[in-house]
């Protein structure tokens, strides 16, 4: 009797443990930020003339942000109006850095970027909460820096600015962006 008891009680005891340990730990504050990407999104882009858009170019198109991965990621999904180009981005906060993290996918034909096959992107933003606005910056493709920026203006509304550089820090793209929130 007093064997099963001990036996019920350790039972008891580790699986108390392993309940607790399967509860996920608290969501940081700062994910909180990317709340302001979720849902449907209409965006406007005008690159001004530099290296990878000689003439310049204006394009438009939409997006969709949703939590994933139990909350602990945001994925976007976009495409241009004209279906030429589309994108996936994933977006999160990493603890250990203290900064923001982004990756995004992307395939087809977007001037202002230097290629139509698909390529990807690498980025580690800051947030300023006075300006309401993520800083984040990216190398590649080659030797060319980006520091891009996006401000939420409020709950519907954001813009952006891209600027990339070459190693001689010459513009080889400058792009702005609106973005509105679809009801």
């Amino acid at each position: 009797m007093r064997a099963a008891q001990l036996f019920l009680l350790a039972t008891l005891f580790f699986t108390s443990l392993e309940v607790a340990s399967a509860q996920p730990s608290a969501k940081t504050a700062e994910l909180k930020v990317l709340d302001g990407m979720l849902g449907k999104w209409r965006f406007e882009m005008e690159s001004k003339p530099a290296v990878w858009d000689p003439k310049g170019s204006k394009s438009t198109g939409t997006t969709t942000g949703e939590w994933i991965l139990d909350g602990w990621f945001q994925q976007h999904k976009g495409k241009t109006d004209d279906g030429r180009f589309e994108g996936m981005e994933i977006w999160s906060y990493d603890e250990p850095t203290k900064t923001y993290r982004h990756w995004g996918f992307y395939a087809g034909a977007l001037t202002g970027f230097p290629t139509t096959r698909g390529f990807h992107l690498e980025s580690t933003a800051t947030w300023d909460e006075k300006s309401n606005t993520l800083t984040y910056k990216e190398k590649g493709p080659g030797d060319v820096t980006t520091v891009s920026t996006m401000r939420f203006i409020d709950k519907d509304n954001r813009v952006g600015t891209r600027v990339a550089k070459d190693a001689a820090g010459k513009v080889v793209q400058d792009t702005r962006f609106k973005i509105t929130r679809q009801k």
